[in-house]
């Protein structure tokens, strides 16, 4: 399986083109409003990015890979554009968003980032632990995709 062979997959059309323009439309007066790399907590802020993350393909498609019962932890959204873009160099995102502080052997470094928790589990908890990563616009390996090529929202990176 590529997922445990390079530590991702590519899966095409995974979500439907009903979902991707709702998406769309409701992102486009937004877009045209950020400042930086994108949005933040964008399950809170677009209805439809929070019913993306609770529809059954993507509900499914964690428990492909997960074992239990599957939860958000954190959502981005990322505009970029020839005129919005940045350089990021390699990295790996190891901070989970959560509701409240707590103390517990193995969790941190705390942070709080557009006004929500963060703070970096341990290894034993981002093990069980799976991204998704949809394209809603066309994407090739040049230019954002992690393997072969891709076209327009039907990638995703578990």
């Amino acid at each position: 399986m590529p997922f445990d062979e390079d530590g991702f997959e590519v899966i095409e059309d995974v979500v439907d083109e009903a979902t991707i323009d709702s998406i769309l439309s409701e992102l486009d007066p937004a877009s045209r409003e950020v400042t930086g790399a994108g949005f933040r907590n964008a399950e809170k802020k677009f209805n439809s990015i929070k019913a993306l993350a609770n529809c059954t393909a993507i509900l499914s498609m964690a428990s492909h890979y997960l074992s239990g019962t599957s939860q958000l932890v954190r959502a981005i959204l990322f505009i970029k554009s020839n005129q919005n873009n940045w350089l990021v160099t390699w990295h790996q995102d190891r901070t989970v968003s959560v509701s409240s502080k707590f103390e517990e052997r193995g969790w941190g470094p705390w942070s709080e980032k557009d006004g929500v928790l963060h703070v970096q589990p341990p290894l034993d908890v981002l093990n069980q632990m799976v991204t998704f990563r949809i394209h809603m616009d066309d994407t090739s390996k040049e230019n954002g995709c992690l393997d072969r090529e891709c076209t327009r929202a039907r990638c995703l990176q578990p």
